[in-house]
């Protein structure tokens, strides 16, 4: 029997079965359902509805097989089509909401339907304050790119439109309509134009790249030149109510000469008699050019316009006679203008002065100028052709040991080859010579040829005798291969060189040279050819690198060289220089090899060491260390030995030049020198130098001069050209071989990597110590900068390090366990028992002290090598190990036992702890990975998870990848550690981004990206078009400008023209650019705007460390704010980018929705401003303080019954207030209002007439409202006096201070969207602002841009999140200089952030530059846009009244200052 509760559980498992049985079987059931009602014939029908009075235009969808069902709300539909659902619509329609389910024709429909559908849903949802209605669902009311959309899926289709309740049939036509004029004669010598439609029968409706014409039964799709031509007049005459306009004689002229051509297919004239043909309409125009040079070799250009047989100079005033076509003489004339000519109106020609101008013109564009016209050129214009040197032959030849070069055949003046030379390696595109015509200075093998022999010249090519350069011999492997470059040239090598170079070359297989036969070895052919090698160099006196792998027996090469000269001449002795443990191997193996060699030691303390140098000269060869050496160089020096060969092994103990054994080395006086080292790069570049600068002095120049031609551009700039050159330099000196080319016997070997994770009580230890590391490098290098912090970084890792290996290597009272020991014990007793020998090497000897005590406990026989263990000692201990098979273990510290040991009775390698050095891992292991080695060779890396240890070996990892391409073995070399590595290594953000992002490629963004680019960081540039466009951009181009083409004044006197001259002292890349597509403005820079963004784009385009990304910033699902404040596991695009990176937010005024939302996330406020509804500002000087009055309201009005002269003396002791008053009679506010309400205003772009008048009021709308509006608004009156009269005025306008030096006031309400001139006018009737000078007017538009006061430092960067900045409009500098300005700033400030110097660059306030972000970060609580302008800047010295030769002193004071903070930057 079952008990109850058993009973219940049963029940319960029964009722769970049946529930997922049933649930089953729906599905089922619902898969059948769905399978028999799939259905592919649905259709879509789309009904259009027009407005005309509205002028909107709105679509609604039907849809079914045979009767059609009204979508009623479109999200609905968009739901079920997400979740493939089921739905029934009336009584015949039942199908699945997939896209197969529909026709294939109505598919495209479907797709628009659907993205629509998803904006009216999210957008309802959303509810955004500033739509205040939502989207009724039904429909899709259509912007002007829905349109656009919609068209295109329906183009050349019948659709269904209702026109103001009335049905019809609407064609999509694909086509412009056939609209013409027809131009007859009437009396009166008169003419007319009539258009063949009626001009009040067709709509317009826009969309964003076409316009539409909704005429007869056809909607037609026009372009942008069809809307300026002819829709232009129809809109010009249907304004003017009429179909026809009447012309005179003059009249027609014009018409035929400036509108006809534009509109040539559709103007109709054959009606018109022959003879008026003839006077009024012009012939086809021909353009005649004679070109030539002037004698200041600047192209003239004489230019005749033809019409028939008739021609004229249109550069003269000369009246003529008959028809003209102005529009294309237009087109003509600015062709010219465009490419740079100037008027020349003395001879009426047109002249071209500037020298790249010129050569722009004959390389590229005067093809252009032969396609479109006649063009005649003088002889001596075709002679001053563009040419590019093209060499036809060269000699080569070595005459008393030095190499000869003869370059008189290269097709070039020799007298113009240094100038060509200086000016092709600054990269320019041109050389003008003497006579005026252009060398081409593109690439070209001629002058890279040059320029590769350029670098060995001090002098450049000043010191040509005869066409000849002489170098040294040891060049001429090096000219071998720059010579290999060239193409059809004829080469001429004499015996003598090409010997050289024959014997020299690396790549040999044979051997020709014989081996000492007293050597007691059998050398492998690699051997022998490396024995050649160097017996080859040391032929021509020269210098080699022996870098073959460890355990390839670069000693052995080395002793048969030295025996050989031994043999056959014997005079002099060898040194050869190593570190003090190789000294005896080195001497075991030269009598091992070369028993008849006599050899010496130069050991012991000072005195042994000076009788043994004493006998040098009885000896072969000579072996010393280099710690001997630099203590005994002072007895060399005075012996003044001269020794015929001299080996530094291990050379890179020479690789630091600053070094004594780098020094003393160099001072030995020998013949030949050879460098034998594994790792001749391990670090850097200068470290090749300096070892080179020991084997042939000079072959790598100076080290200053070494490093500005390739270590710079090779590390810092990733230039190939110059790591190609420097590789060609080096390779002929440098002989490389590795272990898997040459032995291929050699066994395998594995390198495994063993992970262990602490445990609890030493993870705790590692933590807390981390924490601690953390802050005190963080205060280091605040302090003292990254380079002044290197000693405090390397001891705090070191402390992490030992953590690792066991807490109690500087924790003397640590009581717990190591991991990491655990784990090595538990595997050298696992391989001992398998019966293998191990070679185990840690970085700290102190470590095997603890390594020790456990062997013993465990009964395992081991030997021990320290930096402690004697030089006689440690081949015994090698010896020992490698003959007693019962010793299993060999402790080894890396830096004692690292380099020159032969431990081949060893097959397994354990590295305790990983070391910086991957090289120095390496070398260790091949103490046993060598020849000799009969067994594979398994190697161990004990790594702790989630320490510093692993982060090592990633670094370690991520180096080996930096191939070395200066040795043909691909060697790698380690860069010193980074700013990024030190930040990994510390936990800091372990993926630190190694480039700075830049969101945004407008103006600002641009700049920014390029002076951080420019610097050897690398950028990633969003710039969301052309994925998605914003309202006021059309080309997918950065930097496109878009308001207007100009960038305000050039005069140092404008502020703008001055900020401009600050941005040229900063080499400003947009300045440069706007200044080169300048277009003739007066004294104004314009630019063409298509032009100049086209060049910004391919200037960063081709920045190697650019990388223009082209995507919106913002996730999909933020949003809104509430999102990332609500969730704090929400994290916006923008926060993911800024959490371990930098970067420069610079949208600008028409920031993205979904960018909107995450910057308001960062910056933690409730709104961005949406509006720039900024009033206009006024200079204080230009008030007239007569009629103007300090006050407060309420604080300055006249108290009931207060006497008249009381009230006067109380108002003038106050003290200024935030406020200037200007009081108004009746009479002066009544002609103000009326000048305001009938005032000209801006009309606005589309996408602000939808969002302007939510949060704010333009005031001549307000004034619109009543005339006594203002009064109880923004100009009321109550609580003030008139000091005029002594009563409340009228009416009363507010200034309020707008910056902190109190000489700039802003009108308080005064937004308005009224003309620039009509706000001068109209504002000017105010009393007391009759000769007001307002230095920025009011605007009203939208402008996106955050309150940089509360916000920003004068960096730009934000004060809550130092690892972003802003720039651009979006920070509330308004005008495409400002921009620039701010994007400038805040990628300088980034850069010093980025390479952690604790720096800021903080302009003064007394440049344009400082002045502006002071403005931009100094707390205001009335903060609005601000462009340049002198009232930012603080005041002179001296009170001056002339406003010119002030401004002009403010401009010379900043331009001062500005010189002084570029020296300091």
């Amino acid at each position: 029997m079952l008990n109850k509760e058993e009973n219940f559980k049963e029940k319960e498992n029964h009722r769970v079965f049946k529930q997922l049985l049933n649930n089953f079987m729906q599905s089922e059931q619902s898969s059948k359902i769905e399978e028999e009602n799939i259905s592919k014939n649905i259709k879509i029908v789309p009904k259009f509805f027009y407005d005309n009075f509205k002028k909107q235009l709105k679509v609604e969808f039907r849809i079914g097989e045979k009767q059609l069902y009204k979508l009623k709300n479109l999200p609905e539909f968009y739901e079920k089509m997400l979740n493939n659902e089921v739905y029934q619509y009336g009584a015949k329609l039942n199908f699945i909401h997939t896209t197969e389910s529909f026709e294939k024709e109505s598919q495209e429909i479907l797709s628009f339907l659907l993205k629509y559908a998803e904006i009216i849903k999210y957008s309802n949802e959303m509810n955004y304050t500033y739509y205040r209605n939502n989207f009724i669902p039904d429909n899709i009311l259509l912007s002007n790119s829905g349109l656009d959309d919609i068209f295109e899926i329906l183009k050349n289709k019948n659709v269904a439109f209702q026109i103001n309740a009335v049905e019809k049939n609407i064609y999509f036509a694909d086509e412009e309509p056939e609209i013409f004029f027809n131009i007859t004669e009437v009396e009166g010598n008169k003419f007319k134009l009539k258009c063949n439609i009626d001009v009040f029968s067709y709509d317009i409706l826009q969309g964003k790249k076409y316009i539409y014409l909704l005429f007869t039964d056809s909607l037609y799709r026009c372009d942008i030149k069809f809307e300026n031509t002819i829709l232009n007049i129809l809109e010009t005459l249907r304004k003017n109510y009429t179909n026809e306009i009447i012309m005179d004689e003059k009249e027609v002229t014009n018409f035929f000469a400036m509108i006809a051509p534009e509109i040539e297919e559709s103007v109709v004239t054959d009606d018109l008699p022959k003879y008026v043909k003839d006077k009024y309409i012009p012939q086809k125009l021909g353009v005649k050019i004679y070109l030539d040079y002037d004698a200041n070799n600047n192209v003239i250009a004489d230019i005749k316009f033809c019409y028939g047989k008739n021609e004229y100079n249109p550069l003269t005033n000369q009246n003529v006679d008959f028809a003209r076509n102005m529009i294309k003489e237009n087109e003509a004339l600015n062709q010219f203008i465009k490419t740079g000519f100037m008027l020349d109106r003395k001879n009426a020609r047109l002249i071209l002065a500037n020298d790249e101008k010129i050569y722009q013109f004959l390389s590229e564009e005067i093809e252009d100028y032969m396609k479109k016209y006649e063009v005649l050129a003088t002889e001596t214009f075709k002679k001053k052709e563009i040419r590019a040197p093209q060499m036809k032959s060269i000699g080569v030849r070595i005459e008393n040991n030095l190499l000869q070069i003869d370059l008189s055949q290269i097709g070039i003046e020799l007298s113009d080859l240094s100038d060509i030379m200086e000016k092709y390696k600054l990269k320019k595109t041109f050389h003008r010579l003497k006579d005026g015509s252009y060398i081409d200075l593109k690439q070209n093998e001629t002058l890279k040829f040059l320029d590769d022999l350029n670098l060995d010249m001090e002098n450049g090519f000043t010191n040509l005798k005869d066409g000849v350069i002489t170098l040294q011999n040891y060049r001429s492997l090096y000219l071998e291969r720059c010579l290999k470059n060239l193409n059809n040239v004829e080469v001429t090598k004499d015996e003598a060189y090409k010997n050289m170079v024959e014997s020299l070359e690396t790549e040999q297989k044979t051997v020709q040279m014989e081996i000492p036969k007293n050597l007691n070895a059998s050398l492998r052919t690699y051997q022998k050819i490396g024995y050649q090698w160097l017996k080859t160099l040391d032929s021509y006196q020269f210098g080699g690198i022996l870098a073959d792998d460890m355990g390839l027996g670069k000693t052995i090469q080395v002793i048969a060289v030295i025996l050989d000269y031994v043999n056959k001449e014997g005079k002099m002795p060898s040194l050869v220089v190593c570190p003090s443990s190789l000294t005896l191997n080195w001497l075991n193996e030269t009598n091992k090899f070369a028993p008849s060699l006599k050899v010496c030691v130069i050991s012991g303390n000072a005195i042994e060491r000076a009788k043994r140098i004493d006998k040098i000269p009885q000896y072969d060869l000579v072996i010393t260390s280099y710690d001997s050496l630099k203590r005994d160089i002072e007895i060399y020096e005075e012996k003044a030995y001269n020794f015929r060969y001299m080996i530094a092994d291990e050379a890179q103990y020479v690789k630091n030049n600053n070094t004594q054994n780098a020094k003393s080395i160099k001072k030995i006086l020998t013949q030949t020198r050879f460098a034998l080292t594994g790792t001749p790069i391990e670090n850097s570049l200068s470290e090749l130098w300096s070892i080179f600068d020991f084997i042939m002095p000079g072959y790598l120049f100076k080290y200053r001069r070494f490093k500005e031609a390739f270590e710079t551009p090779i590390v810092k700039e990733e230039s190939e050209a110059s790591l190609e050159r420097l590789k060609k330099m080096i390779e002929p000196f440098v002989l490389r071989r590795i272990k898997k080319e040459v032995l291929t016997e050699l066994p395998d070997k594995t390198i495994s990597v063993l992970y262990n994770e602490m445990q609890e009580e030493q993870q705790k230890v590692y933590l807390a110590y981390l924490s601690r590391a953390k802050k005190e490098i963080s205060d280091e290098i605040k302090m003292n900068g990254i380079e002044g912090s290197q000693i405090k970084i390397l001891a705090l890792l070191m402390r992490l390090r030992q953590i690792c290996c066991h807490p109690k290597l500087f924790l003397q009272d640590y009581e717990g366990e190591s991991s990491k020991l655990t784990q090595c014990i538990e595997l050298i007793k696992n391989t001992v028992e398998s019966g293998h020998k191990i070679l185990l090497f840690s970085g700290y000897t102190s470590m095997f002290e603890m390594i020790e005590k456990e062997l013993k406990e465990n009964k395992i026989s081991y030997l021990k090598l320290t930096g402690q263990t004697k030089v006689a000692d440690r081949i015994d201990l090698v010896d020992k190990f490698n003959e007693d098979e019962s010793i299993k273990v060999f402790l080894i510290s890396l830096k004692a036992g690292g380099t020159g040991l032969n431990l081949t009775g060893a097959d397994v390698v354990i590295h305790y702890d990983p070391w910086w050095n991957l090289s120095a891992e390496n070398q260790a292991t091949d103490r046993t990975y060598r020849i000799g080695q009969k067994n594979n060779v398994q190697v161990y890396k004990l790594i702790t998870k989630n320490s510093i240890e692993e982060k090592i070996y990633e670094l370690q990892q991520k180096k080996a990848k930096l191939a070395d391409n200066m040795l043909s073995t691909q060697n790698t070399f380690i860069s010193q550690l980074s700013k990024e590595d030190i930040m990994k290594l510390f936990g800091w953000g372990i993926d630190m981004k190694d480039y700075i992002t830049v969101i945004g490629g407008g103006l600002a963004g641009t700049e920014a990206a390029y002076q951080i680019a420019k610097r050897g960081i690398k950028v990633k540039l969003y710039e969301m078009k052309p994925q998605k466009y914003s309202p006021a951009h059309s080309n997918q181009n950065l930097a496109e400008v878009v308001c207007s083409n100009s960038f305000k004044s050039n005069l140092h006197t404008n502020a703008c023209g001055l900020l401009k001259e600050e941005l040229r002292m900063l080499d400003s890349l947009l300045i440069k650019i706007a200044d080169e597509t300048a277009v003739p403005a007066g004294q104004a820079l314009a630019v063409d705007r298509e032009v100049f963004s086209k060049r910004v784009t391919e200037e960063l385009e081709k920045m190697k460390n650019i990388e223009i990304i082209r995507k919106e910033v913002g996730k999909e699902t933020v949003n809104n704010i509430d999102d990332v404040l609500i969730d704090s596991e929400i994290k916006s695009e923008l926060q993911e980018m800024a959490e371990d990176g930098i970067v420069i937010i610079a949208t600008g005024p028409l920031t993205s929705n979904k960018l909107s939302n995450e910057i308001l996330s960062i910056t933690g406020q409730d709104k961005l401003f949406f509006y720039d509804a900024a009033a206009p500002i006024i200079e204080k000087d230009s008030i007239n303080m007569d009629i103007a009055f300090w006050g407060e309201r309420y604080e300055q009005e006249r108290e009931k019954d207060e006497p008249m002269e009381e009230w006067q003396k109380r108002i003038q002791s106050q003290t200024e207030a935030s406020y200037l008053n200007l009081p108004m009679n009746k009479e002066e506010y009544e002609s103000f209002w009326t000048a305001l309400v009938n005032a000209e205003v801006v009309t606005l772009h589309e996408f602000e007439k939808k969002e302007i008048f939510e949060g704010c009021m333009p005031i001549e709308i307000m004034a619109k409202r009543g005339k006594d509006t203002l009064r109880f608004g923004p100009l009321k009156p109550v609580g003030f006096t008139d000091k005029r009269t002594g009563y409340r005025p009228y009416a009363l306008v507010q200034l309020r201070q707008d910056n902190t030096e109190g000489n700039l006031f802003n009108m308080v309400g005064f937004q308005t969207n009224l003309k620039f001139g009509e706000q001068q006018r109209v504002f000017s009737m105010i009393p007391g602002l009759e000769s007001a000078n307002f230095v920025k007017y009011g605007v009203m538009h939208r402008n996106t841009y955050i309150n940089s006061t509360k916000l920003l430092e004068p960096t730009y960067q934000l004060k809550n999140n130092r690892n972003i900045y802003f720039a651009g409009q979006i920070t509330g500098v308004e005008g495409y200089v400002e921009s620039i300005s701010s994007g400038l700033v805040s990628a300088l400030n980034a850069i010093e952030q980025y390479n952690q110097t604790n720096k800021e660059v903080i302009f003064s306030e007394l440049t344009m530059i400082g002045a502006l972000s002071k403005y931009i970060s100094t707390t205001n609580q009335n903060f609005q846009p601000m462009n340049a302008n002198f009232g930012i800047l603080p005041e002179l010295s001296e009170k001056i009244k002339d406003k010119k030769l002030k401004y002009s002193k403010l401009a010379d004071r900043a331009i001062e200052e500005m010189r002084k903070t570029i020296q300091n930057i």
